[in-house]
């Protein structure tokens, strides 16, 4: 923690409030990008699963987490950095809303894994219906 606000101590208000701005938009890029990817591999997944063989669906599933893991590991770091911001700005400190979404990526990757899961194991896909 000491490493951000060391960073910040040498801007006044308005440029501290420049730099939470860019986290914001960086942690929203990252939410877009992060859920583009997770739509685009279960929408895969439902579709065609099934018929892939398993070294496919494995080298798809490790490529998709390489992405998301850096996706969600960027989103913590940009909420991180919000927190601090918040904390140097106002003097609040609540966790919580800050961790929110990157929380909420990192379930939708476990979720979208356990889906690739069962879709295999099923045996069914959207093409079935």
């Amino acid at each position: 923690m000491e490493y951000f606000a060391r960073i910040f101590d040498g801007l006044d208000h308005f440029e501290l409030i420049q730099v939470g701005q860019f986290y914001a938009e960086t942690l929203f890029n990252l939410l877009t990008l992060h859920m583009t990817v997770f739509f685009g591999y279960l929408a895969l997944v439902y579709f065609v699963g099934s018929r892939l063989s398993r070294s496919q669906a494995i080298w798809i599933s490790i490529l998709y987490s390489w992405f998301s893991v850096g996706m969600i590991a960027g989103a913590f770091t940009q909420a991180f950095g919000i927190f601090e911001l918040t904390l140097k700005l106002t003097g609040l400190s609540d966790y919580g809303q800050f961790f929110f979404m990157p929380s909420l990526l990192l379930v939708s990757w476990l979720y979208s894994i356990y889906f690739m899961y069962s879709c295999r194991r099923s045996g069914l896909t959207g093409a079935d219906t």
